[in-house]
């Protein structure tokens, strides 16, 4: 009986190895995706920016505001590398803690990536070129297009489902071994 839970143990943990790859690589895809519109997103949100104020953007001018979107898309290219290369060490840990993951529970790991000085480094330049940024800088919400990202979200919950699941299984047979071995030793 011991030898046939103890393959079972084997199985389920091969299985749960899988999936917390599996999970990994949905990880890394949902970053990579992040990182990829990252430079679009800050080109979009400078340009609300400059919308809103008119009178600075024609005071700046096409040669100015030709830097300044230079300048930004610089600091979302470095910041898309660092989302890029966050992946393990970023706490996806939090997620799904009580009723399983979430859409939200996603957004919220990614977004953490937009601390406060990533999102000053991008405010910096906008304000330095005379826009007020106060309360319409570079938002995380802003900067993590949820809707560009939904099929990678998608794929990193079903993924984070499958290795909750794989990971009771693992739990419940190594139970099913470890009681084996205590009847075995026992009887």
């Amino acid at each position: 009986m011991s030898e046939e839970t103890k393959r079972a143990v084997d199985e389920a943990q091969r299985a749960h190895e899988e999936a917390e790859a599996t999970t990994h690589a949905a990880q890394d895809a949902l970053l990579v995706t992040v990182a990829a519109n990252l430079p679009d997103r800050v080109d979009a949100i400078a340009r609300g920016i400059a919308e809103r104020d008119m009178d600075t953007t024609r005071r700046l001018g096409k040669e100015r505001l030709d830097e300044l979107r230079a300048e930004l898309r610089r600091e979302a290219l470095t910041l898309a590398d660092h989302v890029r290369q966050v992946g393990r060490t970023l706490n996806w840990s939090g997620i799904g803690s009580s009723f399983g993951p979430s859409d939200y529970d996603v957004h919220d790991a990614v977004k953490s990536i937009f601390d406060r000085n990533a999102r000053e480094r991008l405010s910096s330049p906008v304000y330095g070129a005379g826009f007020g940024v106060s309360r319409q800088g570079f938002t995380a919400d802003e900067l993590l297009d949820a809707q560009a990202v939904k099929t990678e979200v998608d794929d990193v919950l079903r993924a984070m489902d499958a290795q909750i699941a794989t990971s009771r299984t693992l739990t419940a047979k190594r139970k099913e071994d470890d009681d084996a071995d205590l009847s075995d030793v026992w009887s």
